[in-house]
């Protein structure tokens, strides 16, 4: 996934700080936030009607009420009042929005530009977890922001707050999904954090492996000051990843404050064709990818089975891409933004996630796999020997924060030659000592509606 923030998705990593005490009775803050952790909680939901969601929230309609995830990015996205929108670029937002619910079970609906409700069983969770219904209030929930705002007044420690132990049920106690709620107050960022990871195996919530590729995970930051133990905190920095069921595609979404940007991030990957298949003698051995899939050429020799040392990598990688309207197809990351400031809204595209040069420093290899990025390392250790080696990155500037770049000179004011007499490049800097950036170029771009709260 690639944000283009120039914040980063921080980490959830909080090691609680353990005070000593005189009295035996004594708890330290990280003792008193960790009271109640893995206390059993049951979410009972109805799925018994097929053409009804379990999981139906409405939008917020104030400040105070619980904002779902997507509502600000995608009424902020719609065009505004005096833009009219090409076919192509209807198209595009149509694909980006409809993509939402085939793709990710979302069901978030938009009326006339307004978002009404969503159905999906993260906001649903965050929405309970912030409800000031008195029917609705989980006690393990009230419990745990009670305990990071105690936390948050002693200003002492650490205080960390994790429950593995939520089952969201069917009608029938049949569990439907397992989720993991974590809370915890930082004084030395002064930072809350919140993430909610949602799985359909409670075995995933304790793999590091599965764990990131849960369907459904939540996380976000706020400001201690305003941290609420009754109803919806507003975050600085809110973020949601989600990943389709055959984990063929990603979306993230990134809502900051901060930066006063709105964004959501559609990426896929290459399929490698894995199943592997063991003869009596032992030998393993590789299926192909199966005939309605279309693979790519394999770039390296080392990669195409003609190498006997190498490996063969020939019709194993399935190429996997999307479309966003008639001239933009063939895509492997697509990013609406927002821009909540200028009313602007930007669609970026690439068709690729990640490319690198081959060892003649001119030919791309996009997506390329292991196999292929040893043999350019291969290569180019072969052409500068007893020479460390590396590859060489290409962003795309349709996507990607690229960079200025000057000729790097010695302490003498020359210009740095390479082995091959070329003029050495470095990223340029400004008077503060800041690297130059580039921001991408946008497919499309044009007006979209102005929210007044989020200016």
């Amino acid at each position: 996934m690639t944000l283009i923030r120039k914040t980063r998705l921080l980490p959830y990593l909080v090691t609680c700080l353990i005070l000593a005490g005189c009295d035996p009775a004594f708890e330290s803050t990280a003792e008193q936030c960790a009271a109640f952790q893995d206390s059993a909680v049951v979410v009972a939901v109805d799925n018994s009607d097929p053409n009804v969601s379990p999981y139906t929230i409405p939008a917020g309609a104030d400040s105070s009420s619980y904002l779902l995830y997507l509502q600000d990015i995608l009424e902020a996205a719609q065009p505004g009042p005096t833009e009219t929108l090409t076919t192509e670029q209807q198209d595009a937002l149509n694909t980006i929005i409809n993509k939402l619910d085939t793709d990710y079970d979302l069901g978030y609906d938009l009326v006339t530009g307004q978002v009404t409700q969503a159905a999906n069983p993260l906001d649903y969770l965050e929405e309970l977890i912030s409800t000031v219904d008195p029917s609705r209030i989980v006690e393990a929930f009230r419990a745990a922001k009670q305990q990071i705002a105690e936390g948050i007044a002693a200003n002492d420690g650490f205080c960390d707050y994790r429950n593995r132990n939520i089952t969201i049920v069917d009608q029938d106690a049949i569990p439907l999904f397992f989720a993991e709620l974590s809370l915890s107050y930082s004084p030395f960022t002064s930072l809350v954090q919140q993430s909610i990871l949602i799985t359909e195996l409670k075995d995933d919530l304790v793999s590091s492996t599965q764990r990131a590729t849960a369907p459904y995970i939540g996380f976000y930051q706020a400001n201690p000051a305003t941290f609420s133990t009754s109803g919806y905190t507003l975050p600085i920095l809110r973020q949601a990843l989600s990943n389709t069921t055959d984990q063929s595609e990603n979306l993230t979404v990134d809502d900051g404050y901060d930066l006063k940007l709105g964004q959501i991030i559609f990426a896929t990957q290459d399929a490698f064709c894995h199943e592997e298949v063991t003869d009596d003698d032992g030998v393993t051995t590789r299926a192909d990818c199966a005939d309605t899939v279309t693979t790519r050429v394999v770039r390296k020799e080392q990669c195409d089975g003609s190498d006997p040392d190498g490996e063969n990598e020939v019709n194993k990688v399935g190429l996997r891409n999307f479309d966003l309207n008639t001239s933009l197809t063939g895509l492997k990351r697509i990013r609406l933004e927002t821009d909540y400031v200028s009313e602007e809204v930007r669609i970026y595209v690439s068709e690729y996630n990640s490319a690198i040069l081959d060892a003649d420093d001119t030919t791309p290899i996009h997506d390329p796999t292991d196999c292929e990025i040893q043999a350019v390392l291969d290569d180019l250790a072969d052409l500068t020997p007893g020479v460390g080696v590396s590859v060489t990155g290409i962003p795309d500037p349709g996507f990607d924060i690229t960079y200025e770049e000057e000729e790097e000179l010695d302490a003498n004011g020359e210009i740095v030659l390479d082995a091959n007499g070329n003029p050495v490049m470095v990223r340029a800097q400004d008077d503060d000592g800041n690297d130059i950036e580039i921001d991408p170029t946008p497919a499309i771009t044009y007006t979209g509606v102005a929210l007044p709260d989020r200016k």
